[in-house]
């Protein structure tokens, strides 16, 4: 299985990324961060009903659908993907998509730990904090001939930015959304007071990673993956694909 430490690449690259390594059957982790923001909008969501496109479209912020479940979510250079991707027919890995959160979830849970926050697996697909607060959300679905698993470790969060992506009846019930992600959402910066370096959180979660799936074989982006990575933005950005029901 490759490793594709891809440090920040530009907004929807760093989601567009697993699907193109899907699509190509190519096994991998992947961990990269947004340089630029952008807005997600879950599989099965109706982006209209669910994210302000207009206040995105404003701002300048890229939306895009993503073929896997979970919410809309605002992601930026605070967060720290891990994307993993195989082979139906691996032998290795679960084969249902509710198998794999409570396993696959124990390499980001370890790195939180290492770092001095007790975390845990909640299912069905988040990470928490002993205090009960989230501190990871998780998705996982097929896409051509492979799996994939995702999820992120939150350095930081723009609650914010985050509140005014999303599509709410008014401006009170706003102030609302905004509190509650405050109360039940939190960070490593929240619980430690400080942000350790990236380099040393990549470093674990690609040992912990590692310890279950095997040896990881070090790649970078070649012509071929970028692109497909191309072709697939176009796609995924079109407005058939953004507001499919």
């Amino acid at each position: 299985m490759y490793v594709f430490d891809l440090g920040k690449l530009p907004g929807q690259q760093s989601m567009l990324i697993f699907h193109a390594l899907a699509r190509m059957g190519i096994e991998a982790l992947v961990i990269v961060s947004p340089k630029t923001p952008l807005a997600s909008i879950g599989y099965f969501q109706d982006a209209e009903q669910e994210v302000d496109i207009q206040y995105c479209k404003e701002l300048g912020i890229p939306f895009m659908r993503r073929e896997v479940g979970g919410g809309a979510t605002y992601l930026d250079e605070n967060q720290i993907f891990y994307q993993l991707i195989w082979r139906k027919d691996n032998p290795k890995f679960p084969k249902a998509i509710h198998d794999i959160f409570s396993w696959f979830s124990e390499a980001p849970v370890e790195t939180y730990r290492t770092f001095g926050i007790k975390a845990e697996y909640r299912s069905v697909n988040d990470i928490i904090t002993k205090e009960g607060r989230k501190i990871a959300g998780e998705g996982g679905g097929n896409i051509g001939e492979c799996m994939v698993f995702v999820g992120g470790i939150l350095l930081d969060f723009d609650y914010k930015t985050m509140s005014k992506i999303l599509k709410v009846p008014d401006e009170k019930f706003r102030d609302k959304v905004y509190k509650t992600m405050e109360e039940n959402l939190t960070t490593m910066k929240r619980e430690l007071g400080m942000i350790p370096p990236r380099q040393d959180i990549v470093a674990v979660l690609k040992e912990r990673f590692e310890k279950m799936v095997g040896k990881l074989e070090a790649a970078s982006l070649n012509p071929e993956i970028l692109q497909r990575m191309k072709a697939l933005e176009f796609i995924m950005t079109s407005e058939e694909f953004l507001y499919k029901k």
